[in-house]
């Protein structure tokens, strides 16, 4: 494949320098010295501009598909070709109900463990305030006990100065 400037390749992806860049910093889009591959720019962003499907590849898709038999769906009636989907409706159907209450019974579980976490938590706050308030009437005790500071005579300028 050809090598072409970040310009170009812009162009060509249909896409801005800055989404280029972006790619090129996630590391989803590699780059050389000299510019940005083409074969890289479509794994990347897919069919180019300007750049049709080749008519190999379209020939190729038809050919590969395998019919059994001719199918004349307008001789079946359109309620014969739904019973194949109604059961595969209904097995999703299950299925999703089934994850349903997977999750209903996962959410109640956790809504029990937040409930008790919560329980524990007013309890805690509900002793350490028991303890302030503990706290805080034994520091008035023992400051009830502590006898009253003896006031020192006033002595005036003079005393303080020479004394």
């Amino acid at each position: 494949m050809a090598i072409v400037t970040i310009t170009e390749a812009a162009a060509l992806a249909d896409v801005s320098r800055g989404t280029l860049y972006n790619r090129l910093n996630e590391g989803t889009l590699s780059r050389s010295d000299d510019g940005v591959d083409t074969s890289e720019l479509l794994r990347v962003f897919g069919p180019l501009k300007g750049q049709a499907e080749s008519p190999a590849a379209s020939h190729a898709d038809v050919t590969d598909t395998v019919i059994d038999a001719p199918v004349d769906v307008t001789e079946r009636p359109a309620d014969a070709l739904m019973p194949p989907l109604a059961s595969v409706d209904a097995q999703l159907t299950a299925a999703l109900m089934a994850q349903l209450e997977a999750v209903e019974r996962e959410r109640t579980w956790l809504r029990e463990l937040v409930d008790a976490e919560r329980a524990q938590v007013a309890d805690k706050e509900r002793k350490l305030a028991e303890r302030d308030r503990q706290i805080a009437s034994l520091t008035e005790r023992v400051v009830a006990l502590l006898p009253a500071p003896e006031s020192a005579p006033r002595r005036g300028f003079w005393g303080k100065v020479f004394g």
